[in-house]
């Protein structure tokens, strides 16, 4: 008899560790909103800058990007805005840059547009507004590529023209 209460109370012990386990992991890892059924039209706009101010505020979510300077090199692709640098970051070795990464499955066509924006803007840069999801997440510094060095990702799901400027 001792022995059978002595394993339900171990049984209980370990239901009772697992479940805390799981509620303290799910409130530590921001839950990451899904591309799945995205209805692009209701994704909410936001500036650069305000990813980079508050990242704790858009980590996981879905955002809409406007007028952000996509540059790459050979070490990835990367937002940035000097102006929106947080030297106060203590996760930061990189201060200034986003790493940015594409939706698997429409990687083909994000390809298509920017070489399309590279030939007809610039081959360094270029202004896009990206629908995406944002995660802020501590540098893991394993390499030399932008999305080890910087606490701030960015994954394009689809690029956005801009309507043309048309002089009076």
């Amino acid at each position: 008899m001792k022995f059978r209460l002595f394993k339900i109370f171990v049984a209980l012990l370990a239901l009772g560790v697992g479940i805390s386990a799981t509620l303290l992991w799910a409130s530590f890892n921001p839950r990451m909103e899904s591309f799945d059924g995205l209805d692009v039209s209701k994704v909410p706009t936001v500036s650069y800058c305000d990813l980079r101010n508050d990242p704790g505020a858009f980590s996981g979510k879905i955002v809409r990007v406007k007028y952000a300077d996509l540059s790459w090199f050979d070490h990835g692709y990367f937002f940035w805005d000097s102006s929106c640098a947080n030297d106060q970051d203590p996760y930061l070795i990189d201060n200034v840059r986003t790493s940015v990464s594409f939706y698997k499955a429409n990687s083909a066509q994000i390809f298509d547009d920017l070489e399309y924006m590279r030939r007809s803007n610039s081959p360094i840069g270029v202004e896009i507004i990206a629908v995406g999801r944002f995660l802020y997440e501590r540098p893991k510094g394993r390499s030399d590529g932008i999305e080890d060095r910087t606490a701030y990702h960015f994954e394009i799901y689809s690029i956005e023209f801009q309507a043309p400027i048309i002089a009076p």
